[in-house]
This record gives structure tokens, C-alpha cells and sequence, in this order.
């Protein structure tokens, strides 16, 4: 998906790609100096995984938003093949099948990001 970054910034749209944008939205400041890429400052130190273990509320919307749309509409075209499933062999059927399983799953877990 082009142009849906999680990290505002630049960093997954041609940004340096050398953590600066994801430092910024951290909140940390540029090293002493000003002309070096930015750095976390001792108190507010964040790794990567600590911020995707925990991210901010309005990622997880836009994450869920960004996924939910797509995921409805394969859910529906699936859903869609299987009423005439009579056209398709077993094994059209069956994947056809397990499209749908899965799309359900995804979309259980994609709620459960709203509680």
C-alpha cells in the first residue's frame, strides 16, 4: 500500500530510512550540535520493539481501517464464488473454502483491536 506509512514522518515513503523519523515520533530531539540524525534522549529512550509491542491508539485505527476495508472485500468476493460453488472442482472449493475461514479469523482478530 503505497503512501500508508505507519510512522509519519517519511520513513516508509522515502524518508532517510535510517530510524530519524522514527526517533522524531518518539519525541527525541537531534544530538548536541544539531547537524547529526536525532537521538533519544536517556529518559525517553524507546526501542522498536517496545513501540510495536505497544503502539499509539490512532496507529492501531488506521492499521485496523487499512486492513478491514481490503479484508471485506475478499471476504465478499469469496463468499460470492461459494454460492455457485456447484460450477467449481473440489479443489476450487476447498480453497475457496479455507479463503473465507481464514478472512473471518483475520477479521476476529481485527476487531478484538478495538478492546
Amino acid at each position: 500500500m503505497a503512501g500508508s506509512g505507519l510512522v509519519r514522518g517519511g520513513g516508509h515513503r522515502g524518508g532517510a530510512g535510517d530510524g530519524r523519523d522514527l526517533l522524531r515520533h518518539v519525541g527525541a530531539g537531534p544530538v548536541a550540535g544539531g547537524t547529526g540524525p536525532a537521538r533519544p534522549s536517556p529518559a525517553r529512550s524507546v526501542s522498536v520493539p517496545a513501540l510495536m509491542a505497544d503502539p499509539p491508539p490512532d496507529q492501531i485505527r488506521k492499521l485496523r481501517h487499512d486492513l478491514s476495508n481490503p479484508l471485506a472485500a475478499i471476504l465478499a468476493e469469496t463468499q460470492l464464488l461459494l454460492l455457485g460453488q456447484d460450477k467449481y472442482d473440489g479443489e476450487t472449493v476447498a480453497g475457496l473454502k479455507q479463503i473465507e475461514a481464514l478472512s473471518r479469523k483475520m477479521r476476529g482478530i481485527l476487531e478484538a483491536l478495538d478492546r
